[in-house]
């Protein structure tokens, strides 16, 4: 199943882009273990304007933006979520723990703004550690293996950092 969500990953990453900018250009930047990073930009011609890792087998990703803007996102296809549900995407990874408050829901997936100091810590735990535990909401908590985190999320914030350029 792993394999073929790796397969899957780079059209993943273009659901994960928001409707608005699904007429723009997504890039791979790597691919890994579990994970894949890409880049998204409004034409073939221009820097990109947002950097996205992702674990396509369980959904998990991490988004930034220009300006610093920076999300935890998870989706699931056999969700069926309520409108307006409350809750938190949990992490436990390297000794850390974080709960990050849903900003945002759909039927089938939530997000969860970052602070640039959670995103720091976040992306460098997610490298230092082989394995995270992650909780969406009240959804039992699934143990997800991080192989490959370290190379792909080498090339997210290498991305991530032309953001700034």
């Amino acid at each position: 199943m792993v394999r073929t969500a790796l397969v899957l990953g780079t059209a993943l990453v273009a659901l994960a882009v928001r409707p608005a900018l699904a007429d723009g250009q997504i890039k791979e930047l790597a691919k890994e273990g579990y994970w894949v990073a890409a880049s998204h930009a409004p034409s073939a011609n221009s820097p990109a304007d947002i950097c996205i890792a992702v674990i396509p087998a369980v959904g998990f990703y991490i988004l930034s933006g220009k300006g610093g803007a920076a999300e935890l996102r998870v989706s699931n296809s056999s969700w069926s979520l309520p409108a307006n549900i409350t809750g938190a995407i949990k992490l436990a990874v390297n000794g850390n723990s974080y709960s990050v408050p849903f900003s945002s829901t759909t039927a089938n997936s939530v997000e969860a703004l970052l602070t640039p100091v959670q995103f720091i810590m976040i992306v460098g735990d997610l490298e230092a550690s082989s394995s995270m535990d992650l909780t969406v909401g009240s959804v039992p908590t699934d143990t997800v293996p991080l192989d490959g985190g370290k190379t792909v999320l080498t090339a997210f914030m290498s991305c991530n950092g032309s953001l700034t350029q």
